[in-house]
């Protein structure tokens, strides 16, 4: 009995990791997305609409132009702000994370 008051669901579990994740989305000045996906679950799970994020970057390598304009709204409804072509980069992580070190270093 003691060790299944610990135990969570699948959706107690990912709402606990999500609530630790938004807490450090709302204090961050960059954000990197390597690889995301931005499904809708991941979307709504990290909408943290009040927050301090100037930057961003993510991984959309292989996405149409479609789909990246798609992502603007995901990444507005999660962060609050749209987020320029530019940030979205059609790349690998490996490549992004070499390109934008400086970026990444940044204090």
């Amino acid at each position: 009995f003691d060790m299944s008051q610990g135990l969570l669901t699948f959706t107690e579990s990912k709402k606990a990791q999500g609530a630790e994740a938004r807490s450090m989305l709302e204090t961050s000045l960059r954000v990197v997305f390597l690889g995301f996906g931005f499904g809708d679950q991941n979307v709504e799970l990290l909408a943290v609409p009040a927050n301090s994020v100037q930057e961003i970057r993510a991984t959309v390598m292989g996405w149409s132009e479609s789909n990246r304009r798609e992502l603007d709204g995901r990444i507005q409804k999660m962060l609050g702000r749209p987020c320029g072509d530019w940030e979205l980069r059609p790349c690998d992580c490996a490549t992004l994370i070499a390109d934008e070190q400086m970026f990444l270093t940044r204090r």
